[in-house]
């Protein structure tokens, strides 16, 4: 009984099964249309079930009243709201699941961060590979039509292999920024060489493969999550600079506020008006005029009329590719972001229960019907969860940063991406599979942040 315990304790046993969840989601339309296997959901959630199984034995007593608090929040909220019990269970288990997490961080566990850089080069090279194989599909196509033995192949040759999906681009993101971490350590501390792989010629080559992609294939918080790594690793001011309590109480406090802060005309005005601007730099110096103006139609975001600002700031198909049109599509993305957090916002002020206790389950579907997403992590909690978990996600937050802040290599690139998350919701189960790697990450940083600190002591 005490070996399938430490079996299932053991951090080979939690990332495989994060690994098997991550494929089983990944794959789940290749399993379902080329194998035959429809359950998909059953086998996901048989291996949910695992990593909870692993999460719980980290449990201590004293955990057992926040666990009880949970519970009666939830049991109060689904006497409140007529959801349905299997939805406000399935946010029960999520709440649990982020809780578990915070309670591993915070005891003794082992780390295998080898295995874990393993898989991460193997699925960002697969996705590296499919993206540009992609590109020369038509030719791929034109040998396999003329090659009647393989015909059979065609169905199974459709590139890329994965949806153009954003956290998948930021598993490449954080692939590449932790083979840089892996290589930094091994250059300038040969203590650490224990833990990291040594310097080989497949990280240097991952490293090159991946930078067109990251170029040319990621969205604009994918760069600026590698922008930012890559000043914190340059300029260690910078990075001592953010580290401050003071600074991380006041990011997180403007993280906070966001939602309101959209709400502000002078935040919605100076957005456009700088973009605006940006656009007008840009026209000049590549001698194009101006389709039109945005700064009018600020006025129209609103409610269910986010889908017409697509027509206003709409790009003429000649600008396509040009830096006009990136832009655009930037001005537009800031748009529909403003729109979306206003539209959820001005539905949690309207009552007191949907401040305490999130919207309504059939209410978020019906904005989500007409493509209203919060694309926000931490606003995504507050509109399912209400203020006080809301709250409870940012002090989650501001507890991840200190344990893993010990080490400038090891923590840059996690300080940008949990920052960056302000414009996409996957940091708390919206890919629940992706949410687990980034924690199996910052476990794994942890560790290794409190064993060099216990070295560094003694």
């Amino acid at each position: 009984m005490n070996i399938l315990f430490y079996k299932i304790k053991s951090e080979n046993f939690f990332l495989l099964s994060i690994i098997c969840l991550f494929i089983i989601s990944t794959f789940q339309n290749y399993f379902i249309n080329y194998f035959n296997i429809t359950n998909t959901k059953i086998i996901k959630y048989f291996f949910l079930l695992l990593v909870f199984i692993h999460l719980l034995t980290f449990i201590r007593p004293k955990n057992m009243f926040v666990i009880a608090f949970f519970l009666t929040f939830f049991l109060i909220k689904l006497t409140i709201f007529d959801n349905p019990l299997i939805y406000e269970i399935r946010l029960f288990f999520i709440i649990l699941l982020f809780y578990l997490i915070y309670v591993k961080i915070n005891s003794k566990y082992e780390s295998n961060i080898k295995n874990l850089s393993i898989f991460l080069c193997a699925i960002s090279f697969l996705i590296i590979t499919s993206q540009y194989i992609s590109k020369i599909q038509p030719i791929f196509h034109f040998f396999i039509y003329y090659w009647p033995d393989n015909f059979s192949l065609m169905p199974y040759l459709n590139f890329p292999l994965f949806a153009n999906k954003n956290h998948l681009s930021l598993i490449v993101v954080l692939n590449y920024c932790l083979i840089i971490t892996i290589i930094l350590n091994n250059l300038k501390n040969f203590n650490k060489r224990k833990l990291f792989n040594s310097i080989n010629k497949n990280h240097l080559f991952l490293i090159i493969y991946s930078t067109p992609y990251l170029f040319f294939y990621t969205n604009i918080y994918s760069k600026l999550i590698v922008l930012s790594f890559g000043l914190l690793i340059i300029i260690p001011k910078i990075y001592f600079f953010f580290i401050k309590k003071k600074v991380i109480i006041f990011t997180l406090t403007l993280i906070f506020l966001t939602p309101i802060i959209y709400k502000k005309d002078f935040f919605i005005k100076s957005i456009f008006l700088s973009l605006d601007k940006i656009n007008d730099i840009i026209l000049v110096i590549y001698d194009k005029q101006k389709p039109f103006s945005c700064y009018s139609y600020i006025h129209e975001l609103d409610h269910y009329k986010a889908r017409e600002i697509n027509k206003t700031l709409c790009i003429k198909k000649n600008l396509y590719g040009s830096p006009q049109n990136f832009a655009w599509t930037t001005l537009q993305s800031v748009a529909f972001r403003v729109s979306y957090s206003n539209t959820y916002l001005n539905e949690i002020l309207s009552n007191s229960e949907s401040l305490f206790f999130g919207l309504n389950q059939n209410l978020i579907k019906d904005l989500e019907n007409h493509g209203i997403f919060t694309h926000n992590s931490y606003f995504s909690i507050f509109i399912r969860f209400g203020i006080i978990f809301y709250f409870l996600s940012i002090v989650f937050i501001y507890k991840l940063i200190n344990s893993i802040k010990i080490h400038r290599y090891e923590s840059s690139f996690i300080f940008p991406l949990l920052f960056f998350m302000l414009f996409d919701a996957y940091l708390f189960g919206f890919k629940i599979e992706f949410s687990l790697i980034v924690y199996s990450i910052i476990l794994a940083i942890n560790k290794i942040n409190r064993k060099f600190s216990v070295s560094e002591n003694n």
